[in-house]
């Protein structure tokens, strides 16, 4: 039998990545996805927010870059049985540095990374590279738009 994960879905708002609303909506179709495929539903998603868009109303860590998502993760609930969704690798951080921070955040207690556009969970001890080279490839298009 398959281990059932908690899901986590973060929603992360910067006019570089894509709008709440479809991050949302994907987040909710990967929750159905899994209650159709295993037949068991999913008691609750749990959809946390970070916005570090220019000018949002709540303080940054430091003026002009983006805010610390693992701060924010970091004062949630993640156990070795969470899945966290994301719906590409540059929502992760806007800088390989944040966004390896995360992942360092949420390995740690031992939970997977969904990365919806790449379709697939990341766990503490997977191989990393597609991952960056894809965080990589997104932050160079977001540097050209």
């Amino acid at each position: 039998m398959s281990r059932k994960f908690s899901k986590t879905a973060f929603i992360a708002l910067h006019p570089q990545l894509p709008s709440s609303v479809d991050q949302l909506s994907v987040a909710h179709e990967w929750c159905l996805r899994e209650t159709k495929e295993s037949g068991e539903p999913v008691d609750q998603l749990d959809v946390w927010f970070d916005d570090f868009r220019p000018g949002a109303s709540f303080s940054r860590r430091s003026a002009g870059k983006q805010r610390s998502i693992a701060c924010s993760i970091d004062q949630r609930e993640l156990n070795p049985s969470s899945e966290v969704f994301f719906i590409n690798p540059l929502c992760l951080g806007l800088s390989k540095e944040k966004a390896r921070e995360v992942l360092q955040v949420i390995h740690g207690v031992g939970a997977l990374v969904y990365v919806s556009d790449m379709g697939r969970a990341f766990g503490p001890n997977d191989d990393l590279g597609a991952f960056w080279a894809a965080h990589e490839s997104q932050l160079e298009d977001a540097l050209v738009a």
